[in-house]
């Protein structure tokens, strides 16, 4: 019994990193491409990721998405941190 629940975690792991993975490979498509709103994209693969793996998978891709953004609308947030906390949150 405790060996199955032992394989189902690892699965689980296993899963949320395969998301993250897939996750930053769609910032690096999306930001080859010069998509003008990214986060359209990025939240369409990180609810996929919640549906497949689980919540651990969907904040693995939150993350990475929310770092993107901070990223990419840099130029709208020249200003104070926590005004590029608020555009990011709200993209």
């Amino acid at each position: 019994m405790r060996k199955n629940n032992f394989m189902n975690k690892i699965i689980k792991l296993k899963g949320s990193i395969l998301a993250g993975i897939i996750q930053i490979f769609a910032c690096l498509i999306v930001y080859k491409f010069n998509i003008p709103n990214p986060n359209i994209v990025l939240f369409v693969v990180l609810s996929a990721s919640i549906v497949q793996s689980g919540y651990l998978a969907g904040i693995i891709s939150g993350v990475i998405a929310v770092l993107y953004s901070a990223f990419f609308f840099p130029q709208i947030t020249v200003g104070s941190f926590i005004r590029r906390l608020i555009v990011t949150s709200c993209a």
